[in-house]
């Protein structure tokens, strides 16, 4: 009886341990930021302050049209100390219009900063009774561009601020909107922001204008604040998973791996170490915020262990960020099917040693019974 016992406890047994190895194994990646304002001033609130007060180029493009023709010339100024927009006429005879630029160099700020908000500082040089606007400039860089190209290229760009007045005293300051954050935003990995003057170009006479850069006096000069958030996010997380779970001994097995880039910078050098075959993966590919590479590694498995997988990159600030997974299991099934076999051959010994005894007994017995018949 107690020999039937063991023999149900060890089934038993095998079978919570077979279920226990076939259960899925979830893995889950740990973020990790990088927080740090570069060139910027840190606020104390978890957001940096940037500014450029040397705008590389700014002034203004003129159109010297006849009123007979419409064909004119253009012409930039860009020397002056103040930067106009606006409607003129010469004697009545020539149309004068003025569309003013200002483009700064913001290689300064990390290409995958997330913008928050961008302001225009300024000092007023000229309000006239009529509103003018602050537009973008498409993505025209003042810089290397035609003055025909640019004059032109502002009547049909995205709108920053519309209507806009100039305030004629020093020390101004006005938020160039939404629309603007996600030009600069666009326009990070190009290190240059521009935006474009627009004034009324119906009423003669009427203009306004600011101070540009080369008035020594101004306060300030054309300058653009940005504000971003500190930390960035330069995380990266992989996952590992087997192709199967039923394993058999001397099996080849294949390993896939996930990597994904949670983050908002892209990265590169990419580096996997796994903790039961070494190094697996090694590749100087990019890959960009949300992207997800999946590579896989086939191997022979003689035996159970577990492994965990640690991946490696580098941000495009040279910062190294790293995750690990957790854990993956892998169990040999053949191991259970021996250990049953195992346990059917001891019964089956059992069974044949109690046969043979019976068969020993009776023979004995037969033979003794013959003897008696004997004599």
């Amino acid at each position: 009886m107690g020999s039937k016992k063991f023999f149900y406890q060890i089934i038993i047994f095998a079978s919570i341990a077979s279920i226990a190895i076939l259960q899925p194994v979830k893995i889950k990646a740990k973020d990790s930021y990088y927080c740090s304002c570069g060139k910027g001033i840190d606020n104390g609130d978890n957001t940096c302050t940037i500014v450029f007060d040397t705008p590389k180029e700014d002034g203004f493009i003129e159109l010297y049209l006849p009123q007979w023709s419409e064909d004119g010339e253009y012409a930039r100024y860009n020397e002056l100390s103040f930067i106009s927009f606006g409607f003129y006429e010469d004697n009545r005879q020539f149309d004068i219009y003025h569309r003013g630029y200002i483009e700064w160099d913001i290689s300064d700020i990390w290409d995958y900063a997330t913008i928050l908000d961008v302001y225009l500082l300024y000092e007023g040089y000229e309000d006239s009774p009529s509103d003018s606007e602050i537009v973008s400039l498409n993505n025209l860089r003042p810089y290397n561009s035609s003055d025909e190209d640019l004059f032109k290229v502002m009547i049909s760009s995205e709108r920053f601020v519309s209507p806009w007045n100039p305030i004629v005293d020093p020390n101004q300051e006005i938020n160039l909107g939404t629309n603007a954050v996600i030009n600069l935003k666009n326009n990070l990995s190009s290190d240059w922001f521009g935006i474009g003057f627009i004034g009324q170009e119906e009423n003669p006479f009427e203009y306004d204008a600011i101070y540009s850069t080369e008035d020594e006096y101004a306060s300030p000069a054309p300058t653009l604040k940005v504000i971003y958030e500190k930390c960035m996010l330069n995380s990266i997380s992989i996952e590992i998973f087997q192709s199967e779970d039923n394993i058999k001994e001397g099996q080849t097995v294949e390993f896939l791996y996930k990597i994904k880039n949670n983050g908002s910078t892209k990265l590169t050098k990419i580096r996997v170490l796994d903790s039961f075959f070494g190094k697996i993966y090694e590749s100087n590919d990019e890959i960009n915020p949300g992207e997800e590479i999946t590579f896989s590694y086939k191997a022979q498995i003689f035996s159970s262990f577990s492994h965990t997988a640690e991946v490696f990159a580098f941000d495009p600030m040279e910062n190294e960020v790293s995750n690990v997974s957790n854990s993956l299991s892998v169990n040999i099934i053949q191991y259970l099917a021996k250990s049953g076999s195992c346990i059917y051959k001891i019964i089956f010994v059992f069974i044949s040693l109690i046969f043979l005894s019976f068969a020993y007994k009776r023979a004995k017995n037969l033979l003794q019974s013959k003897k008696l018949i004997i004599r």
